[in-house]
């Protein structure tokens, strides 16, 4: 099961959405009896056509919910503490980053109750974990405006989301490490592998920072299900200079024993740009941007053809 398709995922962020947009009916629907506010279908059906009727969102049909005359007294006020909830929640996402918005959902609803009333020890844990990854995930949008955080972080998801979709009708998939996290793919292409890219420069000289660099190699390494392509350039240019990056540290610590190399040499050469053809192997100097290809490869991990990039496997 992908990530984003866990229960304890999508009601999290059902959540974040509602908080967002009080008119998003199908997080409503999801989470207003989330755990479990002994709320019937027959309760919600009548709260969404008080809705649909006035042409209410959550909120404001809750303000009015007395005039609900579907929806019995116990129901009404079920739904009165949802909405006290969902205030505060509403109150803090000006306030917060996404992440502490994340965490005062999961400690307000009382969600990790939730889960150990439902599901074994076992199942437990594993879904604490993945709502732990969440959370993780949702820290890379600290330090913007609380708002902007909470609506970049649902947008990246509806983009996630919206590729899974997609890989269903075939076709290659390009994104971010973070955005990977979660997904897994058949075979997995780790672009760069060289010092100062992957690790990054600005994480060279302390030890913590390429400790994470490290994890996140091992977060895009164990996306692959079946086979896994490391590459890196033997001679790249960028801004107007060719440079020669020694390989990435990271590739040395993979065990021997389950690397397959490739052949050292070059196979292809694209077309022209500029006056010799700078754009992928076998280019010189002429003004393109990507890797040129030089004899031996500097690294003698998998090396490929088309792009003057080594692999691994």
């Amino acid at each position: 099961m992908k990530f984003y398709e866990r229960k304890e995922i999508k009601d999290i962020h059902s959540y974040l959405r509602l908080v967002f947009n009080p008119q998003d009916q199908v997080a409503f629907g999801r989470i207003v009896n989330v755990p479990s506010r002994k709320l019937g279908e027959k309760s919600v059906e009548g709260l969404r056509n008080f809705m649909n009727s006035r042409n209410l969102d959550f909120v404001a049909a809750v303000a009015r919910i007395a005039e609900a005359e579907e929806v019995g007294s116990a129901a009404k006020r079920a739904f009165a503490e949802f909405a006290s909830l969902f205030a505060g929640l509403s109150d803090l996402s000006r306030d917060v980053c996404v992440k502490d918005l994340m965490d005062a959902v999961v400690k307000r609803t009382k969600y990790e109750d939730y889960l150990r009333g439902e599901y074994s020890k076992e199942e437990v844990e594993g879904k604490l974990e993945n709502v732990k990854e969440f959370l993780n995930m949702a820290s890379r949008y600290d330090g913007l405006e609380p708002r902007e955080s909470l609506s970049l972080f649902l947008e990246d998801i509806a983009l996630i989301t919206d590729q899974d979709r997609a890989d269903e009708v075939g076709g290659v998939s390009l994104m971010t490490i973070h955005l990977a996290k979660g997904l897994e793919f058949p075979n997995v292409i780790i672009a760069g592998a060289e010092e100062g890219l992957f690790p990054h420069s600005r994480s060279l000289m302390e030890a913590k920072a390429i400790e994470e660099e490290r994890r996140l190699m091992y977060v895009a390494m164990t996306r692959a299900k079946k086979k896994l392509f490391i590459t890196r350039a033997r001679e790249r240019y960028t801004f107007g200079n060719y440079s020669a990056n020694p390989a990435s540290r990271f590739l040395k610590e993979i065990p021997e024993h389950l690397v397959v190399k490739a052949d050292p040499q070059p196979k292809y050469t694209f077309g022209s740009f500029g006056n010799s053809g700078g754009f992928g192997s076998g280019g010189g100097g002429g003004g393109g941007y990507g890797a040129k290809s030089t004899g031996a490869p500097a690294y003698s991990w998998l090396t490929g053809g088309s792009t003057g990039e080594s692999q691994e496997s």
